[in-house]
């Protein structure tokens, strides 16, 4: 029976650590809203408590060290950083990324200041997150913009003396990308899984789905946005747990954004 008070204190444990990285990457990408959005955690705190997914994700690098990872979902590397930044010794680690890089315009200089322009007159100040421009638009210049998003996933790696020739990056839409991964390595197992990619309902269902076979004896499942302040993924996540009740021991982390984590159960 997993201990969710216990495993809660130990993720809230994290905090200091997780803050710390916080701060570096704030500095070394100082357009990217995300970094910035965690200036003041007094304002994110949730019934007095500060809980982040980097932290979820920083406690499983701390106490579980899985050696293969897979990500839907990787951004520009900070759920990386928070997972392998607890690591020492990279022998043996594998990752691979799936992600559609759609994400980069909203962390360059020309987004944040437009951002801010389009914000200045709102009432409390306040801006969300830098505007983004849509992957229909970008698609013509998709070439580029992976190599430039692989690179700051690289650059962000390096400051933390991450390597980063322990990843394989998988580009494109993850309802096709990974099924295709999978017919080719069938057998292929992961420690560690987050699911952090679309967040519309069906994509999210599709890509967990698409992974459940493929968690490893004790492996976790990290399936992030689930409240309904964010992305209201939890359908999803009911839907899942009642598919895969056999399978996984499942508990929910409250915080923000709301995490939902599987723990593999043995296998017979």
């Amino acid at each position: 029976m997993l201990d969710k008070a216990q495993i809660t204190k130990d993720i809230v444990s994290t905090t200091p650590f997780v803050l710390s990285n916080f701060r570096l990457l704030r500095k070394l990408d100082p357009n990217d809203h995300y970094w910035a959005s965690f200036t003041d955690i007094e304002k994110l705190k949730v019934n007095g408590v500060f809980l982040e997914t980097a932290m979820v994700v920083s406690w499983i690098g701390n106490t579980h060290k899985p050696k293969r990872i897979l990500e839907i979902g990787t951004r520009t590397g900070g759920s990386l950083i928070a997972l392998l930044s607890n690591y020492q010794d990279f022998r043996n680690i594998e990752v691979v990324s799936f992600d559609m890089w759609r994400e980069y315009v909203s962390t360059t200089y020309f987004s944040k200041k437009f951002t801010e322009l389009k914000n200045k007159n709102n009432e409390n100040g306040e801006i969300a997150g830098n505007i983004n421009v849509s992957e229909k638009k970008l698609k013509p210049f998709f070439s580029l913009i992976r190599n430039l998003s692989i690179n700051k996933v690289k650059n962000n790696l390096a400051y933390f003396n991450i390597p980063s020739d322990i990843i394989t990056f998988i580009s494109g839409d993850s309802k096709r990308t990974v099924p295709s991964y999978f017919e080719k390595l069938p057998n292929e197992k992961f420690d560690y899984i987050l699911v952090d990619g679309a967040h519309d309902a069906e994509t999210a269902f599709i890509d967990l789905q698409n992974i459940a076979d493929h968690v490893a004896e004790k492996g976790i499942i990290v399936f992030d946005d689930i409240n309904f302040m964010n992305s209201d993924l939890m359908g999803v996540w009911v839907r899942f747990k009642e598919i895969q009740k056999n399978n996984f021991d499942f508990i929910e982390i409250d915080c923000r954004k709301g995490v939902g984590l599987a723990f593999r159960k043995d296998i017979a």
